[in-house]
């Protein structure tokens, strides 16, 4: 993936998914559901930014097309281009006032 071509967006704007039109059973022990849950975990650790189309892609799963796998090669190398990126956290304690009702008669 070093010498990828880099895209500067996770997803084309012009995408449009749909489900596979064979109508196969699918199984969800395929590698495209386990790259699918790997980008889960980045979505949820260090990548937010490519949440959405993740969350999309995910839907199609159990029966994934050349379409589905086409359009998650993009988001790797979208990553492949992010990799110098970073979510910096402070230490600040953060408080954020609230109230809460003691009695609920």
């Amino acid at each position: 993936m070093e010498k990828a071509n880099l895209v500067g967006t996770p997803l084309d704007p012009g995408v449009t998914l749909e489900p596979n039109p064979d109508g196969n059973v699918g199984d969800r022990s395929n590698s495209y559901a386990r790259l699918i849950g790997e980008l889960q975990f980045l979505t949820n650790a260090t990548q937010p930014d490519i949440a959405f189309t993740i969350s999309w892609l995910s839907s199609y799963t159990a029966n994934p097309t050349m379409q589905h796998v086409s359009v998650l090669k993009h988001v790797l190398h979208y990553l492949s281009g992010t990799r110098s990126y970073s979510i910096i956290y402070n230490n600040v304690l953060c408080y954020t006032p609230g109230w809460a009702q003691g009695s609920l008669m």
